[in-house]
């Protein structure tokens, strides 16, 4: 698993700095198994790369927003709770 943060760019598309952050991190795979993103617009620009993409909203009623580097974080102190967000599943 690798978990990162990556920087916007006002020039590139976002999923193509993601996926090349990704390559340049992890040269062994030419893409993740599984992405998880914060939104179904996220989904959108990462469907027709990722072979399962899993959208965790992080603004339901049952748990206070959180920001990507917060859900990260969580993820890195196995703190399971980012699970709970609301998860909305869609694989492709």
């Amino acid at each position: 698993m690798w978990i990162a943060g990556v920087k916007d760019s006002m020039t590139t598309p976002w999923d193509k700095v993601v996926l090349d952050a990704i390559r340049k991190e992890q040269s062994d795979k030419p893409i993740p198994d599984v992405m998880y993103v914060g939104n179904e617009a996220e989904y959108a620009l990462f469907a027709h790369e990722v072979p399962h993409v899993e959208v965790c909203s992080r603004t339901t009623q049952n748990f206070p927003f959180l920001s990507g580097n917060m859900v990260r974080d969580m993820i890195m102190l196995h703190d399971e709770r980012w699970k709970s967000l609301g998860l909305l599943k869609i694989s492709i």
